[in-house]
């Protein structure tokens, strides 16, 4: 299976190389990945990681096989994730229920993928920083 692999020697610190299956546990949804977000954080520690170590945190994709333990959503519905072990960019990943949320029809592969790490952290922002909203922020 190809995934997304850091290599510290390579322009960008990334690369697509071969990687094992994903196995799930118990709890764990395998999701078919049809889109993902970029994040500083991800190619930081690409650049330090060791050759060959899977990287990714944001995935979108299908559950190709819902979670055993009946937890999670359906086979074929269209889900974003949050890979902890930054295992989130290959062509399948197993990835715990309560870390994947159905998409809506209305919302995009690609928009969806935006969310979990950079959506996240804008509402962490805008929670933390009140004083900012109703105001206009400039540079």
């Amino acid at each position: 299976m190809k995934a997304v692999v850091a290599n510290p020697s390579v322009r960008g610190f990334v690369e697509i190389g071969d990687v094992a299956e994903p196995v799930a546990a118990g709890n764990e949804a395998i999701i078919r990945m049809t889109a993902l977000s970029l994040n500083r954080g991800e190619i930081r520690r690409a650049e330090n990681a060791e050759t060959r170590m899977q990287v990714g945190w944001d995935t979108v994709g299908v559950v190709e096989a819902p979670a055993s333990d009946g937890s999670g959503p359906e086979a074929g519905q269209r889900v974003v994730g949050f890979s902890r072990r930054l295992q989130g960019w290959a062509e399948r990943v197993a990835l715990p229920t309560r870390d994947l949320a159905v998409i809506p029809d209305s919302v995009s592969d690609v928009d969806a993928a935006t969310l979990p790490v950079a959506g996240l952290t804008a509402l962490y922002a805008l929670d933390r920083c009140q004083r900012l909203l109703a105001n206009r922020v400039t540079n």
